[in-house]
């Protein structure tokens, strides 16, 4: 016999037709009871305690009330329950910071599971995908701030026995790794070696066109112009834990297009051949099944290239291509604001301090780089 107390958060009394009544509000097994009706203090726990015997042999039958309560999930919690509880206590500026983190970071890995249900693990899921991102520890700190926070709040409320143990933040920065175009090169013929001649082409394709993984990903051979010299950036694709992917706007929220640079155009048309023989999908670049490729695996495949062919394979990621490629266009003294337009970086602090781009002379510099040192893709 299980021989847990139900957390019992009140017994108080209240007056109906002039007569006193005695209401009780307990936790149990994720279950939220609440009960009232009774004559004395006794008799409420005694019902308690007959609910909570019900509940362990499996006999238990709620309202609806109750079991909507018992099923509710972080999301529904969060934006029903925790986030109108603020309101009225927190300011404007923090409650757009609870829903930022929320909606960008937490709700993606555990938003659909049960409150009842969350566990230190849940929040070690969102601190990974956190460092895979390569995010501040400042910001990492708020979040799990606000998921303590969340979770505290459930428990006083009454919809949770108990709290969860957040996982540390490190004082560190993540490695935000550089390539050298002599390293980007290592990179891309070792892919073709170690992998194959296509993984080559992507990640070529990923270090000269700036593009997040999210984006090259979800690339049709319709996105690509070769005789206008540009991509069309239409949607993302992005993962998270609970469901196997989702397809979205791009980052910024509008279509966009970038020029393709010279050293480029010969590995798209071999991939758009390549893409050609696919039945499945439009889609530029594929897994095996000819469906949209997993970022996770480019992450994955990625690494393994880097660990057997370069000396320091720390940080390396499709993400430090596009800072890689950022680095050398300002290295090669293209204007710092039209560098910036063409990986149309999206933070409105720091496009605040460019002027506006000069795009016909960027594709003019652009054009004429050579960004790809000893290339023999």
């Amino acid at each position: 016999m299980e021989t847990k107390q139900a957390q019992v958060r009140w017994i108080k009394s209240y007056s109906k037709k002039g007569v006193n009544y005695f209401a009780i509000s307990f936790m149990f097994r994720g279950w939220n009871i609440r009960k009232r009706g009774y004559m004395t203090a006794d008799e409420a726990m005694l019902e308690g305690t007959r609910i909570r015997t019900e509940i362990i042999q499996g006999n238990y039958n709620p309202d609806k009330s109750q079991e909507k309560l018992a099923r509710v999930s972080l999301s529904e919690y969060f934006n029903s329950i925790y986030y109108s509880a603020k309101k009225n206590s927190v300011k404007a500026s923090s409650l757009r910071t609870y829903k930022q983190c929320f909606n960008n970071w937490i709700a993606p890995v555990c938003g659909k599971t049960q409150l009842v249900l969350i566990g230190s693990k849940h929040a070690q899921r969102v601190l990974d995908r956190m460092n895979g991102a390569e995010t501040r520890p400042a910001t990492q700190k708020t979040v799990m701030q606000v998921f303590r926070a969340m979770i505290n709040h459930a428990v006083s409320a009454g919809y949770r026995e108990t709290g969860i143990t957040l996982p540390k933040v490190s004082g560190k920065a993540g490695v935000k790794r550089v390539l050298s175009p002599e390293e980007v090169n290592t990179l891309i013929r070792s892919s073709k070696e170690v992998v194959s001649e296509e993984f080559s082409r992507l990640i070529t394709t990923l270090y000269l066109s700036g593009l997040r993984i999210g984006e090259l990903v979800a690339l049709r051979t319709s996105d690509i112009d070769l005789q206008a010299h540009h991509i069309t950036i239409a949607r993302r694709y992005y993962e998270n834990v609970e469901e196997a992917g989702r397809w979205d706007v791009p980052k910024n929220g509008k279509i966009q297009t970038i020029p393709i640079h010279p050293e480029l155009v010969q590995v798209l048309r071999e991939q758009m051949i390549e893409a050609s023989n696919n039945k499945v999908s439009e889609l530029l670049f594929t897994n095996s099944n000819g469906t949209v490729l997993s970022p996770r695996s480019v992450r994955e495949t990625m690494k393994k290239v880097a660990n057997i062919a370069m000396e320091d394979s720390t940080g390396v990621t499709p993400h430090a291509l596009r800072r890689s490629i950022a680095s050398t266009l300002v290295d090669s003294n293209l204007p710092i604001d039209s560098v910036a337009d063409y990986l149309r970086h999206g933070t409105q602090v720091l496009q605040s301090h460019y002027n506006k781009p000069n795009r016909k002379l960027f594709r003019a510099n652009f054009s004429g780089l050579r960004l790809i040192v000893n290339g023999d893709n």
